[in-house]
């Protein structure tokens, strides 16, 4: 399917879920690093992963909890897939990731978007979050995710580091 995208700038402080098995880098998935506007957006997204699953985040060995990376992303223009008009004009539902009656977009389209971001040689993309950070800190906050795809840049380089109890912990206070 093809896209046509409008841009948003961003620029600022995201955070990231580092997995403890890359040494604390920040290894990009296909490509691409997902960022969140907020740490406990973060964590709201390191819940939801484990939902429904017959373990949760706290049950994992100590040395498999992931770590949160602050990283200053680039001003930049970025795919807008968080107002209306950046939805519509990419085709998606102005209520994106949300779909209408529930549920979100599936995540076989959502890769095609973000592919078809990186063959258009899109610096990345911003979009609202399917769920929502935890209270106390989630209570009236918009969830942004910028999905960066370090297209002809530098990585994104860590300027801190907070182990898993460090951060997980503090914000369910």
């Amino acid at each position: 399917m093809p896209y046509t995208f409008a841009h948003t700038t961003r620029k600022g402080v995201y955070y990231c879920l580092v997995d403890p098995a890359l040494d604390g880098l920040l290894a990009p998935s296909l490509g691409a690093l997902k960022l969140y506007n907020s740490e406990g957006l973060a964590r709201a997204s390191l819940v939801q992963q484990f939902q429904g699953e017959a373990i949760n985040i706290e049950d994992l060995r100590e040395d498999l909890r992931p770590s949160l990376a602050a990283v200053r992303v680039p001003e930049d223009d970025y795919v807008d897939l968080v107002t209306a008009r950046g939805c519509r004009s990419a085709g998606l539902p102005t209520s994106f990731p949300l779909i209408t009656g529930g549920g979100a977009v599936g995540e076989a389209e959502y890769q095609a978007l973000l592919e078809t971001a990186s063959q258009q040689h899109e610096q990345g993309v911003v979009h609202s979050t399917a769920f929502q950070p935890l209270p106390p800190e989630g209570v009236g906050e918009v969830g942004e995710e910028l999905v960066y795809l370090q297209q002809k840049k530098e990585p994104l380089i860590a300027t801190e580091s907070k182990s898993f109890d460090s951060w997980f912990y503090h914000l369910s206070a």
